[in-house]
């Protein structure tokens, strides 16, 4: 009997503890001219995603949004203002607003561009569910208040106007 008092004596002190969870500290993501769609005129693209630690990688493409495999991957480090990347036969550096690269005789020269979503402003097809309608907020805030319910809940900005997507989390999280 006592260690059953003992054993309930320390989850009530352990769910004490526990409750005093500490708030999130929100920190916003900072822009970075590096990541994102470079596009020239000689046929080639690319998309530059960061991979942490002055990492970046590069997947050269024919096209974007297209089902292809990368026509090469290069992977690089940031030092000082510039990027490095090699890969598959490549080499490039971006630097400033231009990525130049190349591959024996086969060059590019890309600058970087910002696309937008050939769907913006499009009807919802039939049968969506519609979460945010353009003007409020207010349907999101209540779908991440019922997902936090069954415990946490993460909600991701992912769009075409990546550098909006931090205001809209910070919109979103007064309204929660």
């Amino acid at each position: 009997m006592k260690t059953i008092a003992g054993i309930t004596l320390c989850c009530v002190l352990a769910s004490g503890v526990l409750a005093a969870e500490k708030p999130v500290e929100f920190v916003p993501a900072k822009a970075d001219a590096i990541v994102g769609d470079w596009q020239g005129d000689r046929g080639i693209v690319a998309q530059v995603v960061a991979s942490g630690g002055g990492q970046y990688q590069a997947n050269l493409l024919k096209a974007f949004d297209a089902a292809d495999k990368p026509l090469a991957v290069l992977k690089g480090t940031r030092s000082n203002d510039s990027v490095t990347l090699s890969g598959d036969g490549w080499s490039g550096v971006i630097a400033g607003a231009k990525f130049a690269g190349s591959n024996g005789e086969q060059r590019f020269d890309l600058q970087h561009v910002e696309r937008s979503s050939p769907t913006i402003g499009a009807a919802p097809p039939p049968g969506a569910v519609v979460l945010f309608d353009g003007e409020s907020l207010d349907a999101w805030a209540k779908k991440a208040k019922d997902w936090a319910k069954n415990g946490d809940a993460f909600v991701y900005f992912i769009s075409g106007a990546k550098v909006r997507n931090p205001a809209a989390a910070q919109a979103l999280m007064a309204k929660v």
